[in-house]
């Protein structure tokens, strides 16, 4: 299984123990302490529950940029509009919006009541912002029991892009299969707390790593895999019109009810035209 070598540092923001929520103010601090070096074993999932109505998201989108950079392949962040302060993408004439039937149902699955609001690895519980980035650091720690390899390819000719996942099982592993795609450089508005973030409402936003859809169905389709033995799947999803296929990404998991995620992955989809 793969490993990564990280030395990090965590924002004194983020210490575990200060307390945010939804609307809270949260004051500016960009002290960093010195974690060390980790080993990173495994891709770390971060679902984060945000919308374009809450103040404070913005500053959310922030600490999850900050988390990206820092760790890079080693996790995979989402952002899941849902609730009361998302817009439906149907819902205004005049507003670009994010939510997505599904970010309703994952939202309501795990009762989440604030915004902005995160769960690591789907064993973490609801976090908020500044729990993220240590809870993730401890994840990334765990040994990894399987491999995920993802290529996704589109073809402009039917409009489609076609995702091949490579399996690479260390263990006997049982759960399901998620394949989702999200999209990143969405200009749509988005209000914001000007104490923190510097506006109040902005109407060319840039949203990232959003929630688009599920390729295989809300909660995945389920999967045994045994030990050593590889397992190849592929999958069809074809692009939607308000989609740029140019920003697109796909991201893929396996988890279950007993360990949460298990492995995750995410790619880009290649959108070069072959050459003969």
């Amino acid at each position: 299984m793969k490993k990564s070598i990280i030395i990090t540092a965590l924002a004194a923001a983020s210490i575990t123990g200060l307390s945010l929520t939804s609307c809270d103010e949260i004051k500016e601090n960009d002290r960093y302490i010195d974690m060390g070096e980790i080993t990173a074993k495994r891709t770390v999932l971060l679902e984060e529950f945000t919308g374009q109505f809450c103040t404070n998201c913005p500053r959310a989108h922030e600490v999850i940029s900050s988390i990206v950079e820092l760790y890079s392949e080693n996790v995979v962040a989402v952002s899941i509009h849902a609730g009361r302060q998302s817009l439906g993408e149907n819902e205004s004439p005049v507003m670009v919006g994010l939510r997505v039937e599904e970010g309703n149902e994952y939202a309501s699955r795990w009762t989440i009541t604030e915004y902005p609001s995160g769960i690591v690895n789907r064993n973490s519980g609801i976090k908020s912002m500044s729990e993220w980035q240590s809870i993730i650091r401890q994840e990334m720690e765990k040994p990894a029991t399987v491999d995920i390899e993802l290529k996704a390819i589109y073809d402009a000719s039917t409009d489609k892009v076609t995702i091949t996942t490579d399996l690479a099982p260390g263990a006997n592993i049982e759960g399901n299969f998620q394949l989702w795609i999200t999209e990143s450089g969405i200009v749509a508005p988005q209000q914001g707390n000007p104490a923190e973030v510097g506006f109040s409402y902005k109407a060319d936003y840039v949203h990232n790593h959003v929630f688009r859809a599920a390729v295989n169905g809300t909660w995945g389709e389920e999967i045994a895999l045994t030990t050593r033995e590889n397992t190849t799947l592929s999958h069809e999803v074809e692009v939607r019109d308000n989609w740029n296929v140019d920003n697109l990404s796909v991201v893929a998991f396996i988890y279950n009810n007993e360990e949460g995620v298990i492995q995750a992955a995410e790619c880009e989809i290649n959108t070069e035209t072959p050459t003969e």
